[in-house]
C-alpha cells in the first residue's frame, strides 16, 4: 500500500510537466506560423488563393484571386509593399517560365491579377483586358505555381485545363523565346529562355554569329562588337515555326556611370529649407573636390547629375532631368558621362531626358569622400546634415565605363532588385 500511495502521488506531477510542455510547444508553433522563427528568419508569405479560366474575344488566360492572407508583390516588376513572389507556369510540351509583368504589381486581398500568354513568354496583368490580347496558352494541362521568392517555398500550386486557344497536341508549336539582356559590352553572355508553345519536338538556334544549339535553353556568348539576329525553329511532326530578335553587341565607352533606384517616403519638395537637397549618392564632399553627384536639384523638383573634370569651373558641369518626382514611387535614376563622345547625360526609367556637352579629359579623381544621403543627412561644404533623404535606395552601382543606352533601357526592364 505504501508504494501504490507514492505512486499517485508522482503521476499528477508528471501529468501537469507534460501538460505544460505541450502548451508550450503549441504556444511556439502558432508563434512561428504567424510571426516567423525567431533569429532572423522571415514568415513566408501566406495567400488564400482562387484560380480560373477566362476568355476575352477567344483568347484564354487565367484569373488569379487573392482571397485572403498577406500582402505581397511581383518580385522585379518594380512594385515593393509585401512580401516578393514569383508566379512560373508550365504548359503542354514546355518547361517552367517565370511570368513577368510590364508595371509594378502588387497583390491585395480582394485583388484578382490575370497571367496570359505572349511569344515573350506569360506575363501578370491587373487588367482584363490587356490579358485578352495574349496570344492564348495551347490545349492540355497548364501547371500554375506561386512561390515565395526570398524563402523559396510554395505558396500555392494548381493544375487547370485550356481547351486550347493556342497551339495544340495536332498542330506545330509556335516559337517564342526571351533574353535576360538584349545588348551589352562585348564579351557579352546571354542567357535564353525558351517560350514556345505546343508540343515540340525539337529546337534549333542560330545565333548569328555561326554558332548554333539544339538545348531547350541554351547560354551563349558574342564575343564580338556587332548586331546578330538570333533566330529559333520548333517543330514536331505536324510542322515547325521560327523567331527572331536582335542581340546588340557594343564596344566599351570610355567614361563612367552611376545608376540607383530610389523611393521617397514623403514628399520629395518638402518646403522645410533644411530637408532640401535630398541626396541619393555623392563622392566628394565640396564643388570643388567633388567627382560626381546623383542627386535632387535644389528645390527637390527634379533629378540631377554633376561631375567636375579638371576642365571644370565654378559648381561644375549638371544637368537636371524633365521627370519631377513623386512620393511612394520607384525611379531608376542613371548618370552617364560618356568621355570619348564629351557629353555628360541624364536618363529616368530608361528614358535620355537630357545631355551637356563636357570636357573628355576625365573625370576629377575623387578625395575619398563617397556618401550615400539618409534621414540625418550627409556632410557637404562643410556643414552637417545639409542634405538629407528620407526614402529607399536599390540597386546601387558605379560603373568605369558608360553604358550604352540599350543597355541602360534593358537594366530597366529587368525591374527593381
Amino acid at each position: 500500500m505504501v508504494a501504490r500511495k507514492h505512486h499517485d502521488a508522482v503521476t499528477p506531477a508528471i501529468s501537469v510537466m507534460l501538460l505544460v510542455l505541450l502548451t508550450t510547444l503549441i504556444a511556439i508553433i502558432i508563434y512561428a506560423f504567424i510571426y516567423g522563427i525567431p533569429g532572423g528568419l522571415e514568415k513566408s508569405a501566406y495567400v488564400a488563393v482562387g484560380t480560373d479560366v477566362d476568355i476575352v474575344n477567344g483568347t484564354e488566360f487565367l484569373t488569379i484571386t487573392h482571397r485572403g492572407g498577406d500582402d505581397v508583390f511581383l518580385n522585379g516588376s518594380g512594385a515593393a509593399r509585401g512580401i516578393p513572389i514569383d508566379i512560373r507556369t508550365t504548359a503542354a510540351g514546355g518547361g517552367s517560365v517565370l511570368a513577368r509583368a510590364d508595371d509594378p504589381v502588387t497583390w491585395k486581398p480582394g485583388e484578382t491579377i490575370y497571367l496570359y500568354n505572349t511569344a515573350e513568354g506569360p506575363k501578370i496583368t491587373k487588367d482584363r483586358n490587356a490579358a485578352g490580347a495574349g496570344t492564348g496558352f495551347p490545349a492540355g494541362s497548364l501547371d500554375l505555381v506561386i512561390i515565395d521568392t526570398n524563402a523559396k517555398v510554395l505558396v500555392f500550386g494548381s493544375t487547370l485545363a485550356m481547351a486550347g486557344s493556342g497551339p495544340g497536341p495536332a498542330d506545330p508549336p509556335v516559337a517564342g523565346f526571351a533574353a535576360d539582356q538584349y545588348s551589352g559590352p562585348a564579351p557579352l553572355t546571354v542567357q535564353f529562355t525558351d517560350t514556345s508553345t505546343g508540343v515540340i519536338g525539337s529546337w534549333i538556334w542560330d545565333f548569328g554569329d555561326g554558332g548554333t544549339s539544339t538545348a531547350q535553353s541554351p547560354e551563349h556568348t558574342f564575343t564580338d562588337p556587332g548586331t546578330y539576329t538570333v533566330t529559333l525553329t520548333v517543330a514536331n511532326s505536324f510542322g515547325s515555326n521560327s523567331t527572331a530578335k536582335e542581340i546588340v553587341v557594343t564596344s566599351e565607352i570610355a567614361g563612367f556611370t552611376v545608376e540607383a533606384w530610389v523611393k521617397w517616403n514623403k514628399n520629395p519638395a518638402p518646403g522645410s529649407n533644411n530637408e532640401r537637397w535630398a541626396t541619393v549618392v555623392i563622392d566628394g564632399n565640396t564643388d570643388s573636390n567633388r567627382r560626381y553627384h546623383l542627386l535632387h536639384n535644389h528645390g527637390n523638383t527634379r533629378f540631377e547629375i554633376a561631375i567636375r573634370t579638371p576642365d571644370s569651373t565654378g559648381v561644375g558641369d549638371y544637368i537636371q532631368s524633365d521627370t519631377q518626382p513623386m512620393e511612394g514611387i520607384w525611379y531608376y535614376l542613371t548618370g552617364v558621362y560618356n568621355q570619348e563622345t564629351g557629353h555628360l547625360l541624364i536618363y529616368v526609367n530608361g528614358n535620355p531626358e537630357r545631355s551637356l556637352g563636357v570636357s573628355t579629359v576625365g573625370l576629377r579623381p575623387s578625395p575619398g569622400a563617397y556618401q550615400v544621403g539618409g534621414p540625418d543627412g550627409i556632410t557637404f561644404g562643410g556643414s552637417l546634415n545639409q542634405r538629407k533623404f528620407d526614402g529607399e535606395i536599390r540597386g546601387l552601382s558605379t560603373y568605369e565605363r558608360a553604358l550604352s543606352p540599350a543597355e541602360i533601357q534593358t537594366r530597366f526592364n529587368a525591374g527593381l532588385p
